[in-house]
């Protein structure tokens, strides 16, 4: 509900200083940190995402993180999923090209891609 009792300026130095200050792994918003964000995810986080998804620990490091800038339409989903796909054939293309086997069943990022 509705907060009956505002902060003051003075209920500031009720918090302890270590819990002032901006938090390190603070996400900002933006269609530039958006694109970082999604970049990143393909680039080297994404490649665990079936695997530490499920867990608190590892979400963090491994999940998309793309929650907010969907939200807020800072990225489309259509851009989403059509570099996804694009990373998906790009990997399938690698896969096949060095070894000619199933690419999925040997490649976790594809593995990961396709989970997500």
């Amino acid at each position: 509900g509705k907060c009956n009792t505002p902060m003051n300026p003075t209920d500031l130095c009720e918090i302890p200083i270590e819990h002032r200050g901006d938090r390190i792994e603070r996400q900002y918003g933006g269609e530039t940190k958006a694109l970082e964000t999604f970049n990143s995810f393909l680039s080297h986080r994404g490649a665990n995402y079936s695997y530490g998804i499920s867990s608190p620990n590892t979400s963090w490091t491994t999940g998309s993180r793309l929650s907010p800038y969907l939200t807020w339409g800072n990225i489309s989903l259509r851009y989403v999923i059509v570099a996804t796909r694009e990373k998906q054939e790009e990997l399938r293309a690698a896969q096949k090209k060095k070894s000619g086997s199933n690419p999925v069943k040997n490649n976790p990022w594809l593995r990961s891609l396709a989970s997500f």
